[in-house]
């Protein structure tokens, strides 16, 4: 389910985004206008009910548009990126970070590995392809989601064993 009403946040290497935080909409979608800030970013998302999620907008420099989708997905895909916490690196996150677009491409490919037959991404990006409530990307969301309750399985739990972890998945689930 979308987290509508839900507060973004997004920190830049550099710079300030003329919007620091912003609230999604009734379909969880938000924009934030990151004139005057230099890339990489990290966002988070929180909501009343205590849902928070990481992703980030990887590069250097600025760029026209940038999509940073915030799901469980992308969670654990901050949480292999960083090697930590995906809380404690927007935390620290600031001046000489670096994610590179070849790091989020690992750390994506990981993800994909790591949710093995449980959810398959296939090609999908969790983090730049467009996602709307209902579409192939939500439900891929939903099916990961699943599995991992299945499996008997927090993202909590998951996240810290990626971020434990970051070199080597160990596949959530089978087919």
């Amino acid at each position: 389910a979308a987290l509508a009403g839900a507060t973004v946040s997004v920190k830049c290497v550099a710079g300030t985004p003329t919007a620091v935080t912003a609230t999604t909409s009734g379909t969880g979608a938000y924009s934030i206008t990151l004139d005057g800030a230099t890339l990489p970013c990290v966002l988070r998302v929180s909501d009343v009910g205590g849902e928070v999620f990481h992703s980030v907008a990887a590069g250097t420099g600025s760029s026209g548009s940038v999509t940073a989708n915030l799901s469980p997905l992308t969670e654990m895909v901050v949480a292999q990126l960083a090697g930590a916490a995906p809380g404690s690196f927007f935390d620290a996150f600031g001046a000489g970070a670096s994610v590179s677009a070849a790091d989020l491409a690992n750390a994506v490919a990981y993800v994909k590995t790591a949710l093995g037959a449980a959810a398959d991404l296939g090609t999908i990006n969790p983090v730049g392809d467009a996602l709307a409530v209902g579409d192939a990307h939500d439900q891929t969301i939903e099916a990961a989601v699943a599995a991992l309750a299945a499996a008997g399985a927090t993202l909590q739990s998951v996240t810290t064993a990626i971020a434990g972890n970051p070199a080597a998945p160990t596949v959530i689930g089978s087919a």
